[in-house]
This record gives structure tokens, C-alpha cells and sequence, in this order.
């Protein structure tokens, strides 16, 4: 299907298409594209579920990390995850203790080496203790909750039915304003209808309205 571009700026691309397979690979055309465009540090995907298959944050990592490590002489392994050198990840939890990292924190596996490796953020080098390896996830792709409050250069939003419990203009409207420059949503259409019918801000009211006439009685 033809990207159809919206925006004051024509900086939104929607592109649409009915089955899964098309949408990974779309997907993960635009992101390598984006990426040869403005570089691997400004990039993002976001899809709202991490499940292991489908579309999702697991598949797209896995399939991106793929095309883009070629060097895989020097690994650190956990059980979801294998890390190689210049992977890009995201710390998954607050480390205040040694480390001062925070969940959120994006950088890069610099070095491996026997015991430890070494993490670069944006300000500092970080080491690991390769027991501390679960403490970070892949994150060329991240679910919508991992990214409020980040931005990109370019971000890449991906929507399928199989996301109906996440979907809501809420969601897709966080995702889509992480973009600084240009937004590329590739969605099926249904997934994308439901994305702009839904809004769970009313739905938190309504159950609001509830509680309090329960509380009433």
C-alpha cells in the first residue's frame, strides 16, 4: 500500500496493510532506512505489547539486532536475552546503589569482557557485572510505557489487532509525539481504527462515576 503523509510539516507517514508478516517487515525496513538517515541513536520503534511472538517488542528486536550486529565474537547471555557489542538497550529498573542508572536510561554495549561489561549513556561509561545483565533489555524496539517522557529523531509506531487491550488515541498520541523530526505509523487498519476510537481517559471517568455512586449507597 502507498505511505500516505499527513501533518502541518508532512512529517507523518501512515502506511496500512491487512496481514502481520507485511507489517514486520515494513516495519523493520523503515526503521534500518531511518537508521542509514540519521543514525542508530536517533531511531526508536514502539508497539504496545512485548510479547514473545507476533508483532511485537521481543520479535522486532530480535530480527533488528539480527541485521544490525554482524560482530557476535563477545557475548553476554541471559535467559530472554543475548547482548553483543554496540547492541542498543534500555535499563529496565533503578540501579542507585554502584551504578546510578535509572529505569528508562538508553545507551550502548561499548566492551564485553570476562567478568563484566561496559555500557555507554549519553554522559558516562557504565560497568556490569554480567550478573547484572538482567537489569537491561534490547531496545531498537520498546513498548509505549518505556518511552514516555524520550524522544527520537525519527520514531516508528506499529499497531496491530492483535494490540486491541493497549490500543487508544491516548497511547498512539504519546507514541506519535516522541518523533522530533518525522513519524512513521505502519499499522493494519483495524488496529489504527481503534487506536482513534478509543479513548481510556472517558472510560477511567466513567469508572470513576462509579465508584463514587457506589460509595454513595
Amino acid at each position: 500500500m502507498a505511505i500516505i503523509t499527513r501533518g502541518e510539516l508532512q512529517d507523518i507517514h501512515y502506511s496500512f496493510y491487512e496481514k502481520r508478516s507485511k507489517i514486520i517487515t515494513q516495519a523493520v525496513a523503515a526503521y534500518l532506512k531511518a537508521v542509514e538517515k540519521v543514525g542508530l541513536s536517533d531511531v526508536i520503534m514502539v508497539t504496545p505489547m512485548k510479547n514473545k511472538e507476533g508483532v511485537t517488542v521481543v520479535t522486532f528486536n530480535k530480527i533488528i539486532q539480527e541485521k544490525i550486529i554482524t560482530d557476535r565474537d563477545k557475548v553476554v547471555q541471559t535467559k530472554m536475552n543475548s547482548f553483543y557489542i554496540k547492541d542498543k538497550i534500555i535499563q529496565r529498573e533503578n540501579d542507585y546503589s554502584g551504578k546510578a542508572v535509572i529505569n528508562g536510561e538508553m545507551g550502548f554495549v561499548k566492551d564485553i569482557l570476562e567478568d563484566r561489561f561496559v555500557i555507554t549513556y549519553p554522559d558516562r561509561d557504565v560497568e556490569y557485572p554480567n550478573d547484572d545483565a538482567k537489569q537491561i533489555e534490547l531496545a531498537y524496539c520498546i513498548s509505549g510505557h518505556k518511552y514516555q517522557g524520550s524522544q527520537a529523531k525519527i520514531v516508528i509506531v506499529v499497531l496491530d489487532t492483535s494490540h486491541y487491550v493497549m490500543l487508544s488515541k491516548q497511547w498512539l498520541y504519546t507514541s506519535v509525539t516522541r518523533g522530533i523530526e518525522i513519524d512513521y505509523i505502519i499499522a493494519h487498519p483495524k488496529a489504527f481504527a481503534m487506536a482513534i476510537a478509543t479513548n481510556h481517559a472517558e472510560r477511567k471517568t466513567f469508572m470513576q462515576h462509579i465508584i463514587k455512586e457506589n460509595r454513595k449507597n
